[in-house]
């Protein structure tokens, strides 16, 4: 399970597939907090997308009844508008700028 601090997602855990350094998190309407840790995921209509940066590596867990996951913990990056990183296209592009 994958810990979030500051932001939206503060104090959240969520169990992810995939650690990657840099990872858009989603909120919609309700308050619902999910991650974008998939490849092909994309943020829904009436979601907010906000950035977090992985601070603590992450650990590859499997149990049998839950599957395979990553433990890792997550600060939010409050400076950059995540919304302008709504299309994958611009997520990816920003994300290789480095």
């Amino acid at each position: 399970m994958s810990t979030f601090v500051h932001g939206p997602a503060d104090g959240r855990t969520l169990a992810l597939r995939r650690a990657p350094a840099l990872l858009r998190v989603v909120v919609d309407e309700d308050g619902t907090v999910d991650a974008l840790d998939q490849l092909e995921d994309e943020p829904r209509p009436g979601e907010r997308v906000h950035v977090y940066v992985r601070v603590k590596s992450p650990a590859h867990v499997c149990s049998s009844d839950r599957g395979c996951f990553e433990v890792a913990e997550y600060e939010h990056v409050p400076d950059v508008d995540g919304e302008q990183l709504r299309a994958t296209s611009a997520w990816r592009e920003w994300c290789t700028r480095g």
